[in-house]
């Protein structure tokens, strides 16, 4: 029963709401410029906090994602449209901190969901060369 769980052991109940492929390529990437944020990282990438998992990455970026008091910015075109004038789905980013983390999120409200996710500053966060 899950109302019957304490706040002790839901600690590490993890949430992912990306697809597959959004989370691989958040944490392992995919070709040489993409992708590619978990610890140890790929060349040219930031990197999350080594003691980060990628269950931890992933909840960080999902609990962004849906948390109603971020504010969020369109990449392209009107501010809060969910769609371009194309008719493609806008995509939304915001810079939010998540345990002294600054995560860059970006999301298709009206799309694809979670799109991409990495760190941009804060304790533990590498730049790889």
């Amino acid at each position: 029963n899950f109302g019957a769980k304490s706040v002790k052991e839901m600690e590490n109940v993890f949430v992912d709401l990306a697809s597959k492929e959004r989370r691989n390529h958040i944490l392992i990437g995919e070709g040489i410029d993409s992708g590619g944020h978990m610890f140890p990282g790929k060349a040219g990438k930031s990197v999350f906090p080594e003691q980060w998992s990628a269950d931890k990455i992933m909840h960080e970026v999902s609990d962004i994602a849906t948390d109603p008091s971020v504010v969020w910015v369109n990449q392209k075109g009107v501010q809060g449209a969910l769609f371009t004038k194309k008719g493609d789905a806008a995509r939304w980013v915001t810079d939010t901190v998540r345990d002294g983390v600054e995560i860059r999120v970006v999301i298709e409200p009206a799309g694809a969901g979670i799109i991409t996710a990495f760190p941009r500053s804060g304790p533990g966060v590498i730049f790889n060369p």
